[in-house]
This record gives structure tokens, C-alpha cells and sequence, in this order.
């Protein structure tokens, strides 16, 4: 990204930050209170040092002590009510951020998934903590700092003119700290964010391929490429820090100088009769409130940034194109037991190579679909859920037009087997996924079939036998074995199995085909050649090959 700031700026406030638009207001309307309140104490201060010095009444003192009080409570509370507010944006920000993510990662293109490194970009997900942990700083403390500075100038303004003039260098030596370093500190803070995730993309990469640096050879250039990243980050860190740490210098400076100034000036000022004491005292109190804030200013800064870094990543998510979705179907409407049928189609593999198609298949049918290549199962399985469309003709399920038929409702009925799929839980959480009601009989009965169940009762929990992916307790063919029993306890109207249930036992290959059989849910077992599944051949109704001159055999099986 050759531009961080410009790239992330409209995204971010539109996208992320904005909708919360209703916390920030609040809080802004208590900082206001707590800010105009907090000049309660030098206008006190001043009330109480003419008092003293031209009255010997204890009365004003009391009024003043007590009025002061009062008002120092009221800060408190809209303080208080500010933090509550802010606790409430940090719930609402991480809910509707997550959400959006997940909804994000749902409903995304397969080219778009496929392009991007997955673990790398979940990791942003993380920024949203960042986001929450910064924001209250800048917008409880920050806020109020900025409000109090600017309610203490217009104070020291009514003071005298030449406080008026103090106020303006102010403001531009203020201008003039961000105009020199804060594009750069912007800039610098998403490179030092970039190197982060970079390096923690190389670590995901060593736990994952672990096996390939157990060498003493390969160990090392793990090592010399982890100090590789830990340079770069390290690199980006110091010129992020540079911006900042002079930043820093320059809000001390800024103290320093104008703490001087207003001592010099006031004391001129009271010396000419132009100034009483206790608006000098009272001038002092709110400048040092002021500089006292400005030279602590490298913190929000640094949060300032952070927060920046961390929205530039969270945009990350919008790399992810998502798919067009068509409303539900009306029941009357919905995806019926009809034939799937398509219509002259052509299709075009990664190769650029064309197939033409056409045929019809029915409901309860389970069909042997010889395909060449790899490559061309993929396009015709990514066609099936519409990731990707035939270049002519239609395909029409139950008289429906498929570019007609929800996208959502559309996986729901038409399942892919090509590689088992695990989320990290229980063995019944992943076989009862997305099934609203099981009964105990129909998940053994789920597990028998796909002959799991000595497997899963020899496990010390059973079915609560917690699994992730990559975990060690199921080989290969045993997670496909899990994969077939999830779908029949979904039961789709249509499984479509890939090349990988050549990987199974021959016997529980017939075993699986006549279950989704009986359950008359439609099956299209792909294959490479015609000699695979001859001991299932009894179970086809039909065998189809599907090169790239597409014909249908002469002698369909019975």
C-alpha cells in the first residue's frame, strides 16, 4: 500500500467507526460538562484570593468552599456517566465489528477467498480489541482534554488581550507539532502494524509445516528467517517511534516555553494594574491544566495511532467481494423434488479447456460421472453451488432458473464431499452442524451406517470427544467417514462426491451409497476412469462420462 492514510481514510469513518456515531455524541455532551466544570476550580481560586485579600469575612469563604464542592461532585458524575457510555461503545463496537466479519467471511466470493492468505487475514479480527482499549483513552481523556484547553483559552481571553495572543501561539505551535510529524506517525504506524501481521503469518507457518524444519539445516533458516522478521519489525518500530518520540520533545518544549511565558507575562500584567492576583492565580491554574495535558500529549498520540494502524487492517476484511444474495424463496416457490437438469451447457476449466454438458438428472438417482481432470471436477462442483457460471446455456432445478434460486437455499440442498470439514468442538457439535432437531436414534443410526461407531465408543467421551482440525484422534478416511454421516443427518436432496471416496473401504463405499439411497437423496459420485467403483455399479443408475466432447454411454447400468 503505497498510501496507507489516503487508501483507509473514507472506508474507515464510513465503515467502522461511524455507526457509532450516537456514543460519541453522548460522551462528547458529558466531556462539554466535565471540561466547563473543571473551570470551576481557578474561577474558585480566584473568587477565594480577592476575598482574602480585601475582606474579612469567613461567609464568602464557606459559600465558595461549598458551592465548589457541589459543582466537583456534578463533574464526577457526568465523568462516571462518560465512562459508562464508553463501556457501552466498546460492547456495541465489538458485537456489530465481529458480525460484520463473520457475515463478511460467509458471504464472500470463492475467487476472493481463494485470494488472500485466510489465517493472515483473520487475524485482524484482534484489531477490534485494540480499537476498544485505545478509544477509551482518546475518548474520555482525550476528549476532555481538548475541550478543557479550549474552554481555559476562551477563560484566559476574557482575561486580558494579551491572553488572547498567548492562546493563538498556542493553538500554532500546537498545528504546527502535527503539520511536521503526524502524516509520517500515521504513515509509519501501518507499516509497523504490517510488519506485526507479517511476522505473525511466518509463525502461523511454522506451526503448521512444523515437519519441514526438523532438519539442522532447515532449523536454521527457520531461525535466520524469523530474525528476518523480527529486523523488519523492529526497523519499522524505531521509524515510527522517531515520529513520536519528537512529538514528544516538541510538546515538552511547548510546556516548558509557555509555562515561562504566562509567569512572565501575568506577573507584568498584575505589575501594571492590569491583572488582579487572583485572575493571575487563576490564569496559572488553567495554563498548567492546558501544558500539563499537552506535554502528557505523546500518549494519545501513540493511541491515536493505534487505533489508526487498526483500522487499516480491519479494512482488510473489504478485500472479500461478497456474493449477491436473492431473497428467500416463498414456500410455494421453494426447491421442489423436481429433476436438475442442465441445458446445453458449456463450461471452461483452469486450463481454459471447454465441455459441453446435458442432461437431466432425477431426485433419488445416484449417477457415476466419469471426469478427466482434477481440475474440471472442481469447475463442475463450484458450478453446482454457483461459484462460478456455465458460459451458455441454463441449468433449472425443479423449474427454477439456478440464477433464480437463493444462494444460501442453494448449498442447503445440494452437498459437496470433497474434503472433510471440521470446526473445532465436540464430535456431535460437527455431526449435528446446522441440523435443528436429532433424535439419539437417527445419530446412531448416522453413525452405524458410516461405521464410526466402534471407533467413536472406544473414545474415553464418547461423542464429546472434543476434535479441531489438524487433531491426531481420526485418520484420513475416518474424517470423511465423519463428513458422510453429517450429511445424513442433514439430509440435503443432493450429495455430489468428489474423486476422494476412492480413499474409502470398497464395503463402505456400498454401505454409504445405499443409505443416501434409501433416504432418496440424489448422488453424483465423480470419478477419473470407468474402472473405479465396478463393485458399485449395481448401486449406479446411470454412468455418465464427462470429457471434454461430452456423451452419455450407450448402456446405462441398471
Amino acid at each position: 500500500m503505497n498510501n496507507p492514510q489516503k487508501a483507509s481514510g473514507k472506508y474507515l469513518w464510513k465503515k467502522i467507526l461511524w455507526p457509532e456515531k450516537n456514543f460519541y455524541f453522548v460522551t462528547f455532551i458529558y466531556a462539554i460538562g466535565t471540561s466547563l466544570l473543571s473551570l470551576a476550580i481557578p474561577i474558585s481560586v480566584q473568587s477565594l484570593v480577592n476575598t482574602v485579600t480585601f475582606a474579612v469575612l469567613k461567609q464568602p469563604l464557606i459559600v465558595v468552599s461549598v458551592l465548589l464542592l457541589g459543582l466537583l461532585i456534578f463533574s464526577g458524575v457526568l465523568r462516571a456517566l462518560q465512562d459508562l457510555t464508553v463501556e457501552y461503545f466498546q460492547r456495541h463496537f465489538y458485537a456489530r465489528l465481529t458480525v460484520h466479519i463473520a457475515d463478511k467471511i460467509l458471504t464472500s466470493t470463492q475467487k476472493s477467498v481463494n485470494s488472500v492468505y485466510k489465517g493472515d487475514l483473520v487475524n485482524r479480527y484482534f484489531e477490534i480489541m485494540s480499537i476498544q482499549k485505545q478509544s477509551t483513552k482518546l475518548l474520555i481523556d482525550g476528549i476532555t482534554l481538548v475541550l478543557q484547553t479550549i474552554a481555559g483559552m476562551f477563560l484566559l481571553a476574557f482575561y486580558h488581550p494579551y491572553f488572547l495572543a498567548f492562546d493563538i501561539v498556542l493553538i500554532g505551535l500546537i498545528y504546527l507539532m502535527w503539520k511536521l510529524y503526524g502524516k509520517a506517525g500515521i504513515e509509519t504506524s501501518i507499516y509497523e502494524s504490517k510488519a506485526k501481521y507479517k511476522a505473525a503469518a511466518w509463525l502461523e507457518e511454522l506451526i503448521y509445516n512444523r515437519h519441514m524444519f526438523y532438519g539442522r539445516k532447515s532449523h536454521q533458516s527457520a531461525i535466520k528467517a524469523t530474525d528476518g522478521h523480527i529486523n523488519l519489525y523492529l526497523t519499522r518500530r524505531f521509524t515510527h517511534f522517531n515520529y513520536l518520540f519528537k512529538q514528544i520533545i516538541f510538546s515538552l518544549c511547548i510546556y516548558a516555553l509557555m509555562s515561562a511565558l504566562i509567569l512572565g507575562l501575568g506577573g507584568f500584567l498584575v505589575m501594571e494594574g492590569q491583572l488582579t492576583l487572583g485572575q493571575l492565580v487563576s490564569a496559572e491554574i488553567v495554563v498548567a491544566l492546558i501544558l500539563t495535558g499537552i506535554a502528557k500529549s505523546g500518549g494519545y498520540l501513540e493511541s491515536f495511532y493505534d487505533i489508526y494502524a487498526a483500522l487499516d487492517k480491519l479494512e482488510d476484511f473489504e478485500i472479500l467481494q461478497s456474493e449477491k444474495e436473492l431473497p428467500q424463496l416463498e414456500e410455494q416457490n421453494s426447491i421442489g423434488d423436481g429433476p436438475l437438469v442442465f441445458d446445453n451447457i458449456a463450461i471452461e476449466n483452469e486450463n481454459k479447456e471447454k465441455y459441453h454438458f446435458h442432461h437431466s438428472f432425477q431426485k433419488g438417482s445416484c449417477y457415476h460421472i466419469v471426469i478427466d481432470k482434477d481440475c474440471t471436477q472442481r469447475t463442475f462442483m463450484s458450478l453446482l453451488h454457483a461459484h462460478n457460471q456455465p458460459k451458455t446455456g441454463d441449468i433449472i432445478w425443479s423449474g427454477i432458473p439456478y440464477e433464480d434460486i437463493p444462494l444460501m437455499d442453494l448449498r442447503e440442498e445440494i452437498y459437496l464431499v470433497d474434503a472433510p470439514r471440521i470446526i473445532q468442538g465436540s464430535i456431535l457439535d460437527n455431526l449435528t452442524w446446522s441440523v435443528d432437531k436429532v433424535t439419539e436414534s437417527q445419530l446412531n443410526h448416522a453413525v452405524d451406517a458410516t461405521l464410526l461407531s466402534e471407533k467413536i465408543n472406544n473414545l474415553p467421551e464418547g461423542l464429546e470427544t472434543q476434535i479441531w482440525h489438524g487433531c491426531s484422534l481420526f485418520r484420513w478416511g475416518e474424517l470423511i467417514q465423519l463428513e458422510f454421516a453429517r450429511v445424513l443427518l442433514q439430509k440435503p436432496k443432493w450429495v455430489v462426491i468428489s474423486s476422494l471416496f476412492n480413499q474409502l473401504r470398497p464395503e463402505l463405499q456400498k454401505a454409504i451409497l445405499i443409505e443416501l439411497k434409501g433416504q432418496n437423496i440424489g448422488v453424483m459420485v465423480l470419478s477419473f476412469s470407468h474402472d473405479e467403483f465396478e463393485h458399485c455399479k449395481l448401486l449406479f443408475d446411470e454412468k455418465l462420462e464427462f470429457h471434454q466432447d461430452y456423451k452419455k454411454s450407450p448402456t446405462p447400468n441398471p
